[in-house]
């Protein structure tokens, strides 16, 4: 994509911003050229996929998961798949507003009302929504773990079954926690 199409995105500062932020999902060894040099590539990725999806918007987060499937598969085949996955794994979170999110992630606490209310009720008595879980939703957890190879396995959980995978994820976690 032309750098000129890339920088006149209304998008564009925003995810500027969110990628000069994703240093800590890169290897630990990289020098400030390439951390520079895939924060670009992540930014062109990320508006190449809005361009692509006109009718959808940026969150705060999608630049972790272009960042993950470009770290594996490069930039042209990363924008080829997230092409193909926006209509059933990310389009809820590329509203204009985030209310389709957060009704979605009511999920969380309908499993958990089967699964343990002793969780429910913890999270309930201090008074945290869904949106507590937001980050492991719209990132796939890659915004909230540390280790790369736990993201990696991850994000192959997540390809090879229903997208209502995320959730069940989400609330093992609570559970866990």
């Amino acid at each position: 994509m032309d750098p000129e199409m890339v920088k006149h995105h209304p998008s564009y500062h925003q995810v500027k911003l969110d990628t000069c932020r994703m240093t800590s999902l890169m290897p630990k060894d990289s020098n400030p050229e390439e951390i520079e040099c895939t924060q670009q590539i992540v930014t062109r990725l990320v508006i190449s996929v809005l361009v692509d999806n006109p009718s959808l918007h940026y969150y705060q987060g999608f630049h972790d998961i272009c960042y993950v499937f470009f770290s594996v598969l490069g930039e042209r085949e990363s924008r080829m798949l997230l092409n193909k996955l926006i209509p059933t794994h990310f389009s809820l979170f590329m509203q204009k507003s985030m209310d389709v999110t957060l009704e979605y992630m009511q999920l969380i606490f309908a499993l958990l009302e089967h699964v343990s209310t002793s969780v429910l009720n913890s999270i309930e008595s201090v008074e945290l929504g869904p949106d507590f879980a937001i980050a492991w939703i719209i990132t796939w957890f890659a915004h909230v773990l540390p280790n790369m190879d736990d993201v990696r396995r991850l994000f192959d959980l997540f390809l090879a079954t229903d997208p209502i995978m995320l959730v069940y994820v989400s609330v093992a976690v609570s559970l866990h926690y």
